[in-house]
């Protein structure tokens, strides 16, 4: 009969990032000043999916061959003869694979442009969205200056009006460009 599995410490700490987002929330928006009540849903789904991810984490990190691994990794990597290349190598890696998709490469440059657009599209997109729905981006408008953003509070450099609309248009004109293009 397999030994009983015990999940007290992934609860715990899936609880406890459910709970430190939710205080970074709080402080974030100062007090829930600058958050919208509209988006609620939103930000429970998020704070249950956050705790959810670090839960299933922890769950795999518990298995023998997993953590043995994981273990002996850091171990490997942080010793002291070989950190500053490992740093290296670690920093070429990311680089590569996560930040260039160099690996897509290989099946082709128009699968790679796509994978690579909506890779960061994904990025971009949930570094703008989940900032302004926990509160910690807002923008007040000043006169016909334009917005001007917080961030956590505090003020950030005042964004014309007109030069903010004009740079993301300018910025989807040539992704459409590109892509319209590997179409043909």
């Amino acid at each position: 009969m397999p030994a009983p599995v015990n999940h007290r410490r992934p609860v715990l700490l899936g609880l406890a990032a459910s709970a430190g987002l939710t205080a970074l929330i709080i402080i974030g928006s100062r007090n829930l000043e600058h958050y919208d009540a509209a988006l609620f849903g939103y930000t429970v789904a998020s704070i249950v999916a956050f705790g959810a991810i670090v839960f299933r984490y922890a769950i795999w990190l518990q298995r023998p061959a997993t953590r043995r691994y994981w273990l002996r990794g850091w171990q490997l990597f942080r010793e002291r003869k070989k950190l500053l290349a490992n740093t290296k190598i670690a920093a070429e890696t990311a680089t590569t694979n996560l930040i260039a998709q160099k690996f897509i490469f290989k099946r082709g440059s128009a699968r790679w442009l796509m994978h690579f657009l909506i890779m960061w599209g994904c990025v971009l997109s949930a570094m703008i969205t989940f900032p302004l729905v926990f509160g910690w981006v807002h923008f007040e408008l000043e006169g016909a200056e334009g917005y001007r953003p917080y961030l956590f509070g505090f003020p950030m450099p005042l964004m014309q009006g007109r030069d903010f609309t004009l740079s993301s248009q300018n910025l989807l004109q040539q992704m459409r460009r590109v892509t319209d293009h590997h179409k043909e």
